[in-house]
Order: structure tokens, then sequence, then C-alpha cells
């Protein structure tokens, strides 16, 4: 409804999966709103103002008349190839295994989707924006797709068990930001390395017109040496490259993250803290025209 617009203090808002054709115009008055889940509605645009909102940095809006879909060539394996073994982890939108593919004559990892359907939108618009990623350092391999009535998912290369999520997912306290384990500890070294990871991974998937929508912790993989990857993305939306608000709108979420590895660092004098926080402030900047761009950002 209209009186959306009232919500002065709304950060978060899902609203994946229903039929809604039009954003209200009084939403421009959610100034506080940093996460909006848009994916699998009817919706015809994503208007200007909402890519001007200060405090936006994670959205998703797949699944719609005014989002793309790009078909993606991958080969296809059947669900009864693969031999299931133990959970690995599980999300929004899915499940994911260890197993083994005869077909491909390896241990991979298996995402199977809840539905076609998620909280964050369509599992085939997941899987498209997976298969249209393509090979990066600091991306998790898509090897094939299991394409069936009863059954839909990827296999994806298998990270050894000495990588941890670096994160965990935000709570009802925290609303739209991640929570860390107590006693967490970084060196200005290890976040710069981090930040420097992260970064190459968003130029990569900008670059191919790819917002991942949920930059977070929470999706990111880390070993002991602080190489990472970015994964899950049940979140993520095909944009119009000639408008970059929508890259400027995930180079807030990048600050947020930030944000969040500088607050575990205790070396506020080292050289590449103070680059961080500098570029940190430049991420976040509420002018989303004031953002630097992905491939803009040197580290």
């Amino acid at each position: 409804p209209e009186s959306i617009g009232k919500l002065s203090k709304l950060q978060k808002c899902a609203l994946a999966g229903n039929k809604i054709e039009k954003i209200p115009a009084s939403m421009a008055a959610c100034t506080k709103l940093e996460l909006l889940r848009l994916s699998a509605n009817e919706l015809e645009e994503i208007p200007s103002w909402l890519l001007a909102l200060p405090r936006l940095s994670w959205l998703a809006f797949s699944g719609n008349p005014c989002s793309s879909r790009p078909s993606s060539v991958l080969k296809q394996i059947s669900y009864a190839d693969i031999d299931i073994k133990e959970l690995l982890g599980e999300g929004a939108s899915g499940k994911i295994y260890k197993a083994h593919s005869k077909d491909l004559g390896q241990e991979v990892a298996v995402k199977l989707f809840k539905g076609a359907v998620t909280s964050d939108g369509y599992a085939h618009d997941e899987m498209n924006a997976c298969m249209s990623t393509g090979e990066h350092e600091h991306l998790i391999k898509v090897l094939a797709k299991i394409e069936e009535r009863e059954h839909l998912g990827l296999l994806l290369e298998l990270i050894p068990s000495c990588y941890k999520n670096l994160g965990f997912p935000p709570s009802l306290e925290s609303c739209t930001r991640d929570l860390f384990e107590e006693g967490t500890v970084y060196s200005a070294e290890a976040v710069y390395t981090i930040a420097k990871a992260i970064l190459s991974a968003s130029v990569h998937l900008h670059s191919k017109g790819v917002m991942h929508g949920d930059l977070y912790a929470h999706n990111i993989l880390i070993d002991e040496d602080h190489h990472c990857y970015l994964g899950d993305f049940g979140a993520a939306s095909f944009y119009d490259k000639s408008n970059k608000r929508y890259e400027k709108v995930e180079v807030r979420a990048f600050g947020c993250l930030l944000e969040d590895l500088l607050s575990l660092c205790a070396e506020s004098d080292d050289i590449r803290y103070k680059t961080l926080e500098e570029l940190r402030s430049r991420c976040m900047h509420e002018n989303v025209d004031e953002r630097p761009l992905f491939d803009e950002i040197v580290l």
C-alpha cells in the first residue's frame, strides 16, 4: 500500500514471490531501507528513485518482466547419477550436500533447491546467474546442472573443509548486519586480503551485468590463509549496465562488509586499515552518484 512510505525506520523488506506490479512511490520516503527483495513479481520497471535511496545495499529483482533471464549452456546430469553424502550447509533457497558424480568421476558439492520459488526468488534465476558468471579464482566453479521434475540443482566444485563462513547471517537484533563469532580478530593484512579478493570477484560479476544482491560475510568462505570464495547467488539479478546506479547500490554493500571487517581489526594505525577506512567512507556515501564503481577502486 501507499502507506508503506510512512515506515520511516524500515530497514529490511522481503517481498519476493508475490504479484506486485508497481512499487508505491511513497516508498521513496523509506530512506533507512537497506535490504529489499523484489524477485519473482510482476514489475515492469525498477523506478529511478529506488536506486537513489541513500542506504539501499542489498537488492534483488530477478524473475520480473523488467529483468532479463539469459540462457546458459551447461552440462546436464541426472539426479540418479549422483551419490548424495553428508549435508554441508543450508540457505534460503536450498541445501548443499557433499556428493560423488559418476558422470564427472569426482567428488562435488550439490545444491538442491527447496522448490521452484524461494524467499529469494525463482530457483531457475539463481541457476542462470551461477551459470553465467564464468570462472574466477574467488567464485565457486559450476560444473553441471540437474533439471528434472522432482529435482532441481547445481553441481559445484567441492571446496575443502578447511574453508569456513566468514560471518553469520543477521539476527532480528542486528537486522541487516552480519554477526561474527565472539572474540574474532583479524589483522589489517588479513582484512586487506579479503577486501581485495571480494573486490576482484565483484568487478568480474559486474562486468557481466550481474548484481550479487547478497554481498555479505556469511556468503564468503575463507581458509586460514585468508583465501576466499564468494558464494550463494540466490539473490542475484541481471541488470542494464548502462545504469551505473545498480552497481553503486552493491558498492555500498561492499562498504558495509569493509565496515564489519574493520570493526574486527585493532590495527587502526596500519596504512592498510586507513586505506580501507577511507574506501569504506566513499563506498557508503549517502549520495549514490558519489560512490565509485568497482573497477574504479584500486587496492
